[in-house]
């Protein structure tokens, strides 16, 4: 469990297939590396991940860990180059202030950056994402967005109804101090939707599907 406080910014250090062919291991080089024990969970870019046993090959100052097929697919890890940066967060200690929200570090969706624009020393981003999704977001709800708790400051749908979206206001401390200060329009990125909305869709899912299906 995580709260979507990024702890630090690291790099990708190197990439190495699985013996499968199917996953990929990820050398990430950061400043806790050499704190963290086998079986750990650190959170990279939002993404739930076991530190390895044994290190593919040998790398200063960076923790292995290992993508399965489904993350591969479901998230971007698998197009982050070496010497690209990502957000990293160790798991939540029982006893830690919970300063942004609960973040799984289970990504539920890719969304893909559509605008950005300044406002003054802060920065609202529009993300879009798969309308199936849209019950999960409300305006002041909270999203992690490449593991980064963020509020949302408006939502919507497109006429189409195929697409959702919602912006985000970045201030300075978290341009400054996570890698939310890159997003570029076309950029993909992995989202966590809030875990109690999700519970609340799941158990009132027939109600709301009875809803949908009334005339207008």
């Amino acid at each position: 469990m995580f709260t979507g406080l990024v702890e630090a910014v690291g790099t990708i250090a190197a990439r190495k297939p699985s013996p499968d062919g199917q996953g990929l291991y990820l050398a990430v080089q950061a400043p806790f590396a050499g704190e963290l024990s086998a079986g750990e969970s650190v959170a990279v870019n939002g993404t739930c991940l076991t530190v390895l046993p044994e290190a593919p090959e040998p790398v200063a100052g960076a923790f292995w860990v290992e993508c399965s097929p489904t993350t591969l697919e479901i998230t971007t890890l698998g197009g982050l180059p070496v010497g690209g940066r990502v957000n990293l967060e160790r798991a939540v200690r029982a006893e830690s202030r919970l300063g942004g929200h609960w973040v799984q570090g289970h990504v539920d969706t890719r969304g893909e950056v559509v605008a950005v624009t300044e406002l003054g020393n802060a920065r609202q981003v529009c993300i879009a994402f798969p309308a199936r999704f849209r019950r999960l977001v409300l305006d002041k709800g909270s999203v992690a967005v490449e593991g980064v708790s963020l509020t949302v400051v408006s939502q919507g749908v497109d006429e189409a109804g195929d697409t959702a979206w919602f912006e985000v206001t970045l201030i300075p401390h978290t341009l400054a101090e996570t890698t939310l200060n890159d997003l570029v329009p076309g950029q993909p990125v992995n989202l966590e939707f809030d875990i109690l909305g999700k519970y609340v869709v799941s158990l009132l899912g027939p109600y709301l599907e009875r809803l949908d299906s009334r005339p207008a």
